[in-house]
């Protein structure tokens, strides 16, 4: 059995207190019909092409003119979908008060980025769960599916190269074919990852919100 993750980012600004990397990770066949029933929902009035959870919170994008209700009402319906399949959530996070104090400039230039830190470490996460959850020891293949970051994703694919090379067992069996960075604009299964990691971005910089 493959298992699939798609993994979308927040706060990859420096002007945020936090960078997050989160999405959701589930058996490959079951993404087919996850990925119909959200595009459904995209169709169902008021029908939108695409999904950002920052257009929705703000009226922005793709979702300017509508009334907060109907926006509420958009991320509600698509968080059904996500209700309805429990896919597992998976999110990996670092301050960037703490990459600038601790990381920056002292570890090598090749995964000198915060982005680097949390591509392993999301990566490690869902590892880390199937040895926690599988004592019998029957691990599956993970293939993962980031959204596109341009020049930081290809030095991404270099670390993963690297990092395969080196791993121990039994992360090496689990570790999947390449990475993949796809637009979440066609990719409806980052389009919930985005949705998850906004959350997790939003409660951490804001924690006295409900």
């Amino acid at each position: 059995m493959i298992l699939s993750a798609f993994v979308d980012d927040s706060g990859s600004d420096e002007a945020s207190r936090y960078f997050v990397l989160a999405g959701y990770v589930m058996q490959a066949p079951f993404w087919e019909a996850f990925s119909d029933e959200w595009a459904s929902g995209l169709r169902r009035e008021p029908t939108i092409e695409y999904f950002h959870m920052a257009d929705a919170e703000y009226g922005d994008g793709n979702l300017k003119g509508l009334g907060e209700p109907l926006r509420k009402l958009k991320v509600n319906e698509l968080s059904d979908v996500i209700s309805k399949f429990e896919p597992l959530a998976v999110s990996s996070w670092l301050s960037w008060e703490s990459y600038r104090k601790i990381a920056r400039a002292n570890i090598h230039p090749k995964i000198d980025s915060p982005y680097a830190v949390l591509f392993y470490q999301v990566m490690r996460a869902v590892h880390e769960f199937q040895i926690k959850t599988n004592p019998q020891g029957k691990y599956h293949r993970v293939d993962f599916v980031f959204d596109d970051q341009s020049k930081i994703g290809f030095r991404a694919l270099q670390w993963y190269s690297a990092l395969k090379t080196a791993a121990p067992e039994p992360y090496k069996s689990m570790m999947g074919v390449m990475p993949v960075f796809e637009d979440d604009k066609k990719i409806v299964a980052l389009q919930a990852a985005d949705m998850l990691a906004w959350h997790v971005h939003r409660e951490l910089e804001h924690p006295e919100e409900k």
